[in-house]
C-alpha cells in the first residue's frame, strides 16, 4: 500500500501533461476545413463564402501572435500540395511576425507557392514589405520575372501593372549591387520576356556593373522594339546641357533635402512643418485662389518649381536640374539609396519617384562622362 501511495503524485503528474490541450489545434482544424482550393475554379458565390472563411482564419491565427507564428510555421512547413495556402498562408504569417525564423519560413513557402492561383498584386505587395524589411527576395522576384502573366489592374490607383513595372519596383527595392547580381543572371533566362525586362531594369540601374553586362549582351537585338530603344538610350553618352538658368540648389542643399525626404508618419508630419515654415518666410510663392484657371495653374507650377522638395522629387525640375548639375560621382550610392527606398508600394506616385531619381543619376553620368568603356558615344 505504502508504494501505491507514492505512485499517486506521479499518476496525477502524468495526467496533467496528458490533458494540457494543443496550442494549435484550433488553428490546425480551422486551416484543414478552410483550404484546400483553387480559388480559379470557384464561383462567384463560392468566392464571397471562402473570403468569409478566410478573414475567420485569420482572425483565428492572429489573435495571440506568438502562438499564431508558431503554428503557422509548422503548417506551412509540413504543406506539400496546396499551392495557394503557401502563399496565403505566408502572407499571414508575415503579417503576424516578421522574425528571420519566420521569414525564412515564408520565402520557402513562396518558393513553392501555385503562381497561377495567386494575384500578382498581391504578391508584389507581400516581396516589397519583406524587401523594404530586409529580406533578400531575389528568388522570388525571379518567380515574378519568369511567370508567363503577371500583368495587373491596381484598382486602389486605376492604373495597370505589367512585367516591366513590376520588375522595377520588385528590383528596384533591392540594393544595387544586389540588384545587379540577379538580373545579370536573368539575362541568360530561357524566357525571352524575362530577358528582355531584366535587360531593362539593368540599363535603369546605371551602375558600371549593369552598364557592363548590357555592353557584352548578344541578345540585345532580340528585344521587342521599345524596350530596345530604351535600354540602346540609357546605354548611350549624351554631352550635358547647362540648364539656361543657374542651379537653384547647391549640392550641399541637394543632398539635405533629399536626407529630409519622409518615409513614416512622423517624418511626414515633420516635412509638413518645414513646408509650412518654408512658405511663411518665401510670401511670394503663395498662390491666390481668386486667379484664373490657367493663371492658377501657372502660379501652382511656379511655386512647385521653385520650393523645395518636402515629400519627394518627382515633378520637382529645378531641383532635379540643380542635383544633376552639382552632384560628383561620390553622390550617387546616396541618390540610388534613396530611390530605393522611396518604393513603398504599388503606386503610379511610387514609379514616379523612381524614374525622377533615375534621371537624376543618368543626368550626372553624363554630365561627368562615367562608365565611358561601357557606353556608347
Amino acid at each position: 500500500m505504502k508504494n501505491a501511495f507514492l505512485l499517486l503524485p506521479l499518476l496525477a503528474c502524468s495526467c496533467l501533461f496528458a490533458q494540457k490541450p494543443d496550442p494549435c489545434a484550433a488553428i490546425n482544424a480551422a486551416k484543414a476545413k478552410t483550404y484546400g482550393f483553387l480559388p480559379s475554379k470557384l464561383t462567384t458565390k463560392e468566392r464571397q463564402a471562402k473570403s468569409v472563411q478566410m478573414d475567420s482564419f485569420w482572425h483565428l491565427a492572429g489573435a495571440d501572435k506568438t502562438t499564431g507564428a508558431q503554428c503557422l510555421r509548422v503548417l506551412l512547413s509540413g504543406e506539400k500540395q496546396d499551392g495557394f495556402f503557401l502563399f496565403d498562408g505566408a502572407s499571414l504569417l508575415y503579417s503576424v511576425d516578421q522574425s528571420p525564423e519566420s521569414a525564412k519560413v515564408v520565402v520557402a513557402s513562396l518558393e513553392g507557392a501555385n503562381m497561377a492561383e495567386i494575384e500578382p498584386s498581391g504578391y508584389l505587395r507581400l516581396l516589397l514589405r519583406m524587401s523594404n524589411d530586409g529580406v533578400d527576395i531575389g528568388p522570388l522576384a525571379a518567380r515574378y520575372l519568369q511567370y508567363p502573366t503577371v500583368k495587373t489592374f491596381i484598382p486602389q490607383h486605376a492604373m495597370d501593372l505589367d512585367r516591366d513595372m513590376g520588375g522595377v519596383l520588385l528590383y528596384g527595392s533591392m540594393a544595387p549591387e544586389l540588384e545587379d547580381s540577379y538580373l545579370i543572371a536573368a539575362l541568360a533566362d530561357k524566357e525571352a520576356y524575362a530577358r528582355s525586362t531584366a535587360a531593362l531594369l539593368l540599363a535603369l540601374n546605371m551602375t558600371e556593373a549593369s552598364l557592363k553586362a548590357l555592353s557584352t549582351f548578344s541578345g540585345l537585338a532580340e528585344l521587342p522594339e521599345d524596350s530596345r530603344k530604351l535600354v540602346q538610350s540609357y546605354r548611350t553618352y549624351e554631352a550635358y546641357k547647362t540648364p539656361a538658368s543657374p542651379a537653384k540648389f547647391s549640392r550641399e542643399e541637394v543632398l539635405a533635402y533629399i536626407a529630409q525626404l519622409p518615409h513614416s508618419q512622423a517624418e511626414f508630419r515633420a516635412a509638413m512643418q518645414r513646408q509650412e515654415a518654408y512658405e511663411k518666410q518665401h510670401p511670394e510663392l503663395n498662390v491666390n485662389e481668386k486667379l484664373s484657371d490657367q493663371e492658377l495653374e501657372a502660379a501652382v507650377t511656379k511655386k512647385v518649381q521653385e520650393s523645395p522638395p518636402f515629400f519627394g522629387v518627382s515633378g520637382a525640375d529645378r531641383f532635379i536640374e540643380s542635383a544633376i548639375a552639382n552632384l560628383n560621382e561620390g553622390d550617387l550610392p546616396t541618390i540610388r539609396e534613396a530611390r530605393r527606398r522611396s518604393i513603398t508600394g504599388i503606386s503610379d506616385e511610387v514609379l514616379g519617384e523612381y524614374f525622377a531619381y533615375s534621371h537624376i543619376i543618368r543626368g550626372v553620368v553624363d554630365r561627368l562622362d562615367l562608365y565611358k568603356d561601357y557606353r556608347v558615344h
